[in-house]
């Protein structure tokens, strides 16, 4: 009994000390329960207006902002079916020059990668030898005229056949052959450009002796450029002399000039299944290089009165080909049938029309029906 009652007893110490415990507890956290209440007003002035008010999709909708797109108005028109091919430019002129003469070399008045025009000096040689030799049959010529006249005045008859015997006899028609062999000698003591274009090399150097033919210079005409391009067999038919050409050069960034057909190939190369079709281009300034490759989109077609949308138009969705298509201010799928296929633009059949606006950048992930503000490419 005396047990139980001292039992009782601790059980009442410990329980009165728990209680003084949890007390100080709280006396020693001021304010909590204020800042448990400012807490949960924060949470609560948080909470989007949507939500407290039952959550409005369609009010958020509303303020979502126009997403920013690429986009070009369609237009009726023809589409280009073009043949692929490629090539390297080649110069529409290229001559290694020589001189008709042998003689030191007096002057070069050119280097390479110099442009030049059509009749401007390239090399000079010495002169005085070829002046020399002008001169001396200059004077065998005067001689053998005096002895022609003596002759004709001696001898009444005046006829034409009697002066050509008269002046075989005395050698005049063999000075005037030296005279004028004399002359081109001197001229071609001079080397000039018979065409214009840039110079490719030089071979030789002032103060050098040179023989008749000896090469001296090489010059190149590259505008217009020539591009031989290879086609396949199977697409050579297609091609008229004439045509247009896109021409992209890689070595100048891929940047796009424009050649026609001048003429098609007589032969199918049977090894490679190609023709070649042989094209000019303007090249002004010289930058497209005799020897740069090129990839060219050759035109062999026109369908007239086509609609047709840029290949960056049309997407795959579900297994399904569509355009997005702008209807005030939001993008709508619209199913379309496809018809050809060129580079650059695909034609549409049905579900698009004249005039309408159909996105090509920034749509990619759009859903039907998204806001979006439009900007023309």
């Amino acid at each position: 009994m005396h047990t139980r009652n001292r039992a009782a007893s601790v059980l009442s110490v410990l329980l009165g000390a728990l209680f003084v415990l949890v007390l100080r507890a709280g006396w020693m956290q001021p304010g909590s329960s204020d800042a448990s209440e400012t807490d949960q007003r924060g949470r609560e002035s948080d909470t989007p207006a949507s939500a407290a008010d039952g959550g409005d999709d369609s009010g958020a909708a509303a303020r979502v902002a126009p997403l920013p797109v690429g986009g070009v108005v369609v237009h009726e028109g023809p589409l280009v079916l073009a043949v692929h091919g490629t090539g390297r430019a080649v110069a529409v002129q290229r001559a290694a020059l020589s001189s008709r003469v042998g003689e030191r070399v007096r002057t070069v008045a050119v280097k390479p990668g110099q442009s030049v025009a059509k009749g401007d000096v390239l090399v000079e040689l010495d002169p005085v030898p070829f002046e020399l030799a002008l001169r001396e049959a200059e004077a065998a010529r005067g001689r053998a005229e005096l002895e022609f006249q003596a002759q004709v005045f001696a001898d009444p008859d005046d006829s034409a056949q009697r002066h050509s015997r008269v002046a075989d006899r005395v050698g005049l028609t063999e000075a005037e052959q030296r005279v004028e062999r004399a002359r081109l000698d001197l001229e071609g003591a001079v080397l000039r450009a018979p065409f214009s274009g840039e110079v490719v090399s030089v071979e030789v150097a002032p103060g050098e002796r040179v023989q008749a033919g000896s090469p001296l210079v090489t010059l190149v005409s590259s505008d217009p450029i020539r591009l031989p391009v290879e086609v396949l067999e199977a697409d050579f038919g297609r091609l008229r002399p004439g045509a247009s050409a896109d021409v992209r050069f890689p070595a100048l960034a891929g940047e796009a000039f424009t050649g026609r057909i001048a003429a098609l190939g007589p032969e199918i190369d049977p090894s490679r299944g190609t023709g070649v079709a042989y094209l000019e281009l303007a090249n002004p300034g010289g930058r497209i290089r005799p020897g740069m490759y090129a990839e060219v989109a050759l035109a062999a077609g026109l369908l007239e009165h086509r609609i047709a949308v840029p290949r960056e138009a049309v997407l795959e969705r579900d297994h399904r080909t569509l355009v997005f298509r702008v209807r005030d201010g939001r993008a709508e799928w619209s199913y379309v049938e496809t018809g050809v296929e060129t580079d650059d633009e695909v034609e549409v059949l049905s579900g698009v029309a004249d005039g309408d606006t159909v996105l090509v950048s920034g749509h990619l992930t759009l859903a039907h029906g998204a806001p979006v503000r439009v900007t023309e490419e």
